[in-house]
């Protein structure tokens, strides 16, 4: 249900949003390889807010995390990763 709920947002977006939240995603990634996790994390979550399938944002927010000493949180970031695409048979290697 939740999984429905997630793809039904990211198919929604448009593409004005999609260009937007990957701006935010490039102005995260600059910021993360500046050292300024803070900001950067708050990039990041505002793109998850609006597109939590958004495995780009959802990497560089796990890496702000490690880099925070938070290693739980960025784990459970890092897991979602690796298992958010299978919420979209579009992603699947298998059907």
């Amino acid at each position: 249900a939740q999984e429905a709920e997630w793809l039904a947002q990211s198919r929604g977006l448009s593409e004005e949003q999609r260009t937007a939240n990957n701006a935010k995603v490039d102005q995260a990634t600059a910021l993360l390889k500046a050292d300024k996790c803070h900001e950067a994390s708050v990039l990041f979550d505002e793109v998850l807010d609006s597109h939590y399938l958004d495995l780009a944002a959802r990497s560089g927010l796990g890496q702000c995390l490690a880099k925070q000493g938070k290693l739980a949180e960025a784990a459970r970031e890092f897991t979602l990763v690796t298992t958010l695409p299978l919420a979209d048979e579009t992603w699947r290697m298998t059907k």
